[in-house]
C-alpha cells in the first residue's frame, strides 16, 4: 500500500500560504479524495491499523521529538515486548513511524526535525550539539535524529559534523 506523505510536506508542496494550503487539504479530505492518518496524507482507502498499533502510534505522535523508549511504549500501551515490536513494524509499514538509533519516532516528528534542520544546515556544517540545541532535545535523541538524517540522505556525516547533502547536479 501507499504509505502517504507527511502532512507538513504536502501543505508546503501546494505552494500556497499556510492557511490556504490547510484549507485545500481539509477540502480534499471532506471530498474523500485523500485521508489523514496521524500526521500523514494517505489514499482514501488506506486501512486503519489494529488497536495495539494505533495506541503505539498515538504514544509516538504525543512524544514528538522526545519519544518513549520501546520499553516505555510497552508499559504505557500495556503490551509485551513482542507485541510492541510487531506494532512498530505495522506502523513502519504504514509510513507512520520509523526507527532512528534505538528509538522510534512518529513520521511527522521526523519530517519536522528534517524541515527544521535543513535551513540551519544550509548555512554550514553543524555538530550534534548544535542540532541538539536546534531541536531542543537531549544528546541521545539528537544522535538518533542525526543518524536518521544521514540514513535518509538529508545529510552526510564528516567527522563529528553533519553537512546538508546537495541535490544532484544537472536537471532532474
Amino acid at each position: 500500500g501507499d504509505d502517504g506523505a507527511p502532512l507538513a510536506r504536502a501543505r508546503a508542496a501546494t505552494g500556497l500560504p499556510a492557511g490556504a494550503a490547510a484549507a485545500l487539504i481539509d477540502a480534499l479530505v471532506a471530498e474523500g479524495a485523500v485521508a489523514v492518518r496521524g500526521q500523514r496524507l494517505v489514499p482514501p482507502g488506506a486501512a486503519a491499523l489494529d488497536p495495539a498499533a494505533e495506541r503505539l502510534g498515538a504514544l509516538l505522535e504525543e512524544g514528538g521529538l522526545r519519544p518513549p523508549t520501546p520499553h516505555q511504549l510497552g508499559e504505557r500501551a500495556g503490551l509485551s515486548p513482542d507485541a510492541v515490536r510487531a506494532g512498530l513494524g505495522r506502523l513502519r509499514a504504514a509510513g507512520r513511524a520509523a526507527p532512528a538509533g534505538d528509538l522510534w519516532f512518529d513520521a511527522g516528528a521526523l519530517a519536522d526535525a528534517a524541515d527544521r534542520a535543513r535551513p540551519a544546515l544550509a548555512a554550514g556544517p553543524m555538530r550534534v550539539a548544535e542540532l541538539r540545541d536546534l531541536w531542543g532535545v537531549g544528546r541521545r535523541v539528537a544522535l538518533a535524529l542525526a543518524a536518521h538524517l544521514d540514513a535518509t540522505g538529508v545529510t552526510v556525516r564528516r567527522g563529528d559534523e553533519r553537512i546538508l547533502r546537495r541535490a544532484g547536479r544537472g536537471g532532474g
